[in-house]
């Protein structure tokens, strides 16, 4: 009897460890935030672009999906979240070209649980050819190439309703039209191509008029605009943009304290990052070491398109649109770098000359709300690359199991670390 006893209390005892041991294999792995991805190819069934959403795994950076939607609209090429990650904003650009403008259009979903998209309105912008769209606080701006019924660029602004995720078109109080009334857009240069916003300033990258440049209007510079937090109003911190020297500025990232631009280069070439540190009054001075050659890790990647600042470390990334031209080397690879005390940029140690491999056609570069992943998407292949953040060096190492398959010709990529 007694052994009996002794054998159901063991039994129990086994039980009771299998179960922790369960609960605690269970607790590690988890969902760290959502991963949403746009792509331009339709769907069956789908008129327009689609949006992809995913489970992020802490423990091994898996991307489970949850659910498939329609963009709301034709060729979503950007995709940003608020920062409750609560709205999410889709900018379905259309089919316009530079002999053939057209208004785009930004499209607004509701984030449920798991990552779910709840499609709620259409917005349009006051231009034409919209490059991209970015927020700052309760404000979204988007960037056209055309304001209306000008040659120059302009930034459409917006209000975001906190409650609803709406927009309201904010009306440009410093400058008026012929009629008198506040212009419903910020001017900006010729042929705008990016837009970031930092801290309290905008900053819009130009390539500016192919001939007839002027100090207002130069070739390859930087439009640096103030923003108000409370009325989300621009204005231009000084009277003409910070000229870059570059060749084909197409790109540009701030952080806080540090911008970086991106020079596409001459065709064929590795292209430059431009680092700057940003001053009083969002001014820009350049890094005293110029430009850098974007050959790190002895690569000759073409067509830089987009960085990424590891949030904690002093990291750079930059993803290549471009075929490595290295001989024996194959697709695109990420570039990695580690940013010193002085701004200057120097070669990650990856532990190899191979660089950091990435699908073809890279259009988008996140970092995941744990810091521990870094994915990629790529256009031309339809895929998504992952990896895992080495943060001893800056290197980004192979993910141990394959990503999902996104949306047809994925364009963007955005997360948030809501998991509601």
């Amino acid at each position: 009897m007694k052994l009996k006893n002794f054998g159901r209390a063991a039994l129990a005892l086994a039980a009771s460890a299998v179960a922790i041991l369960g609960m605690t294999s269970c607790s590690l792995s988890f969902t760290v935030g959502y991963l949403f991805i746009t792509g331009a190819a339709t769907g069956a069934g789908i008129n327009n672009g689609q949006i992809a959403s995913y489970k992020i795994k802490n423990n091994d950076g898996t991307l489970p999906l949850t659910t498939t939607v329609g963009s709301g609209g034709p060729n979503p090429i950007q995709v940003v979240v608020n920062s409750t990650g609560t709205y999410l904003y889709v900018l379905n650009a259309g089919t316009g070209t530079d002999a053939s403008p057209a208004v785009g259009q930004i499209d607004l979903f509701a984030i449920g649980g798991s990552g779910v998209l709840t499609h709620q309105a259409t917005f349009l912008p006051q231009g034409s050819n919209t490059r991209n769209i970015a927020i700052s606080g309760n404000f979204l701006y988007a960037l056209d190439e055309f304001a209306p019924g000008q040659s120059y660029g302009d930034v459409s602004a917006f209000s975001i309703d906190s409650a609803t995720g709406r927009l309201t078109a904010v009306l440009n109080n410093q400058q008026r039209d012929a009629t008198g009334l506040p212009l419903t857009y910020f001017p900006v240069g010729t042929n705008p191509t990016w837009m970031t916003v930092s801290g309290a300033f905008a900053y819009i990258a130009e390539q500016g008029p192919a001939t007839g440049a002027t100090p207002e209007d130069p070739a390859q510079a930087i439009f640096i605009y103030n923003q108000s937090a409370t009325s989300g109003q621009l204005t231009l911190t000084q009277n003409t943009p910070t000229p870059t020297g570059a060749t084909q500025l197409t790109y540009v990232y701030a952080t806080g304290t540090s911008l970086y631009a991106l020079d596409a280069g001459p065709a064929g070439s590795t292209g430059f990052i431009l680092p700057y540190t940003v001053g009083s009054g969002g001014t820009l001075a350049a890094v005293p070491s110029g430009a850098r050659a974007n050959n790190a890790q002895s690569q000759s990647p073409v067509g830089p398109s987009r960085i990424l600042k590891e949030t904690s470390h002093p990291f750079l990334w930059v993803a290549n649109s471009g075929i490595n031209t290295n001989p024996g080397a194959g697709g695109n690879v990420i570039t990695a770098y580690n940013i010193q005390t002085n701004g200057q940029l120097f070669d990650a140690n990856t532990g190899g000359a191979n660089g950091e491999t990435a699908g073809s056609g890279t259009r988008c570069l996140v970092e995941d709300p744990s810091n521990q992943y870094v994915y990629a998407v790529n256009f031309n292949d339809s895929t998504i690359t992952g990896k895992k953040i080495n943060q001893q060096t800056g290197g980004l190492d192979a993910l141990a199991k394959a990503m999902p398959a996104p949306p047809g010709s994925p364009t963007w990529c955005a997360t948030t670390g809501s998991t509601f």
